[in-house]
């Protein structure tokens, strides 16, 4: 697998993001298209013209208009302006309700800080950095503690803001990732308790892990992957009362049974899980647009 690009391991190759963007592009004109006649004059009066265009767009492409008439759009985001929405937080979950300050679980690296949140450029940008700092951490014996941290990064949620309908819904994520030894990006869908749980997107270390995590046991799976730090991809979950289905550029890369019944929030997070080599940070997780759609 060596020296392959957008590869994983049991899956094979993703199709490009500017190949499957441009197809995305074409879809949409379709439909756009398949619209217009539908509205037209020369359509509601049945003349031949018309309907024959009509016909040859539905033979042709009648499933690919279904899908795009399935979803309503009900939350997105595509970072416009410096400043973030008001639906996001910038604290970790437990953070918000417990105590005034940000803290972590004594287990991680690194410290969370609000600073490392940036918007620019219609792109949200999750920094983690080999920035010391003392913080304050949970310790299930000792309970808050303060103590230092050797790398700082950013997160964001929805919680208290936005929460999925468990029932039927679709998430895209257009993403880039660092591809740095030891650090973490990944975006998940939580609950107020820790489970259920649903990792959409988990990469470290040429690892992705994606699944499901429930009280009694988790359903997930791990495989190696090579992507690029250098493009975007765009990530999907769909959902539905039996089946969840990852995708990555329109190609399935999972599915698993759909056990959750509780709504859940968006959670995306960057970190360290080990030493970092000096030279390569700071390492930045870009999210260009977030979309989610419930089915009509």
């Amino acid at each position: 697998m060596f020296g392959l690009s957008n590869y994983i391991t049991g899956i094979g190759f993703l199709t490009s993001t500017r190949r499957y963007e441009r197809k995305q592009r074409k879809n949409e004109a379709r439909y756009a298209r398949f619209r217009e006649i539908m509205a037209s004059d020369d359509y509601r009066r049945w003349r031949r013209k018309a309907v024959k265009k009509y016909r040859r767009l539905q033979r042709k492409y009648g499933d690919v208009f279904n899908e795009i008439e399935r979803w309503q759009l009900v939350f997105e985001d595509d970072f416009q302006g410096e400043v973030l929405a008001e639906h996001w937080n910038t604290k970790p979950f437990w953070s918000l309700n417990q105590l005034s300050k940000t803290y972590t679980q004594n287990v991680e690296m690194h410290n969370i800080d609000a600073r490392y949140v940036q918007a620019s450029d219609n792109v949200l940008t999750l920094f983690t950095d080999q920035t010391a700092s003392q913080g304050l951490a949970w310790d299930e014996t000792y309970g808050f503690i303060p103590r230092p941290f050797g790398y700082t990064s950013g997160t964001i949620n929805t919680a208290g803001h936005f929460h999925l309908n468990p029932q039927q819904g679709k998430i895209e994520v257009k993403l880039r990732i660092s591809s740095v030894k030891n650090v973490y990006h990944a975006f998940w869908l939580n609950h107020s308790t820790k489970t259920p749980a649903v990792s959409v997107f988990n990469f470290c270390n040429k690892k992705l892990e994606t699944g499901v995590y429930y009280d009694e046991y988790d359903d997930k799976v791990c495989r190696r992957v090579t992507l690029s730090s250098k493009c975007f991809y765009t990530v999907q979950l769909e959902w539905d009362d039996s089946y969840i289905t990852w995708r990555i550029n329109g190609k399935k890369i999972a599915r698993r049974p759909n056990n959750i019944d509780v709504p859940l929030y968006l959670n995306f997070a960057s970190g360290v899980v080990g030493k970092v080599h000096a030279g390569q940070l700071p390492a930045p997780f870009e999210l260009e647009r977030i979309a989610v759609y419930m089915s009509v």
